[in-house]
């Protein structure tokens, strides 16, 4: 980096999209530029000030931490965000895991949304990137200051979306040997003391292979018996449903039918119940197994 640049960022200026939002709200998240920092000009001479450059320049090159894919030298799939995150991930502030889950639940979307890379259902489905361009001014020709007002809100709102989605990973990881403990001791059903994100991790540790059918854990209303799917990829399925008979019914009528004291409610899907007490659902999961 020349030793004349100043510090912060300059993305393009005009409308904006998720990719230049989510590359600045990336270089924010890892403490490398303010938001107070960043600036938005097409102008070369600003273009040539500052530290970082996003979506603008018609240069890729990350050593001298220049991040645009719109020239026709650049015949990656990558946009901006991508190549924020590809560069934060060779720099070590992310690991690699944590790249990988970023790229799965954000940033592989917002690169193809904003290369073109999207099927029409997609297109006409309100994503991610579809929200991040709602923020842009609704009335054509507004002002640079309503613009860049505009800009920052969208932001603000990334930011936000970021940091939490990155939290929850950091959280998800604290719990793995939580979860494969409980794994390592059970067969059919996964019992957990206390609520914990389970479901990732589960697969993660080889849970396409392990035998258990269901889960109990407590809930803010009582205890949840929840199925298990197939694996990660097919989320919505079971490889055991609850019994047929249960789907549907709440309190009195659901707690005659499966004989069971303190059912609440079993979802109309067969895949979760809810039942007062811990013995309750793990007694309604040895039901299930018949």
């Amino acid at each position: 980096m020349s030793s004349d640049k100043q510090i912060g960022a300059v993305v393009h200026d005009g409308p904006f999209h998720a990719d230049e939002i989510i590359a600045c709200a990336q270089l924010i998240y890892a403490g490398l530029i303010e938001k107070k920092e960043i600036h938005r000009s097409r102008d070369p001479d600003v273009i040539e000030k500052y530290q970082y450059v996003i979506d603008v320049g018609a240069v890729y090159d990350e050593s001298r931490f220049l991040f645009d894919h719109h020239q026709s030298s650049y015949s990656g799939l990558l946009s901006s965000a991508g190549m924020v995150a590809q560069f934060l991930h060779n720099t070590g502030i992310y690991d690699r895991a944590l790249f990988h889950h970023l790229k799965d639940e954000l940033i592989d979307h917002v690169d193809d949304f904003d290369n073109g890379r999207v099927s029409r259902e997609i297109l006409n489905t309100p994503t991610f990137s579809h929200v991040v361009e709602n923020f842009v001014p609704i009335r054509e020709g507004g002002s640079k200051e309503e613009m860049n007002s505009a800009f920052f809100k969208a932001l603000d709102f990334a930011l936000g979306h970021f940091e939490r989605l990155v939290e929850r990973y950091k959280y998800r990881q604290r719990c793995k040997d939580l979860v494969e403990k409980v794994m390592e001791t059970s067969g059919e059903v996964l019992v957990f003391d206390e609520m914990v994100p389970w479901l990732e991790n589960f697969f993660e540790l080889g849970g396409e292979k392990h035998p258990a059918k269901y889960v109990v854990m407590p809930v803010p209303n009582g205890w949840k018996l929840r199925v298990i799917p197939k694996n990660y990829e097919e989320r919505m399925g079971a490889r055991r449903d609850l019994p047929k008979e249960w789907g549907g019914l709440s309190d009195q009528e659901f707690e005659l039918k499966c004989g069971i004291k303190g059912g609440k409610f079993c979802h109309k899907g067969l895949f979760i119940a809810i039942f007062s007490t811990k013995e309750g659902a793990i007694e309604a999961a040895k039901k299930s197994l018949l």
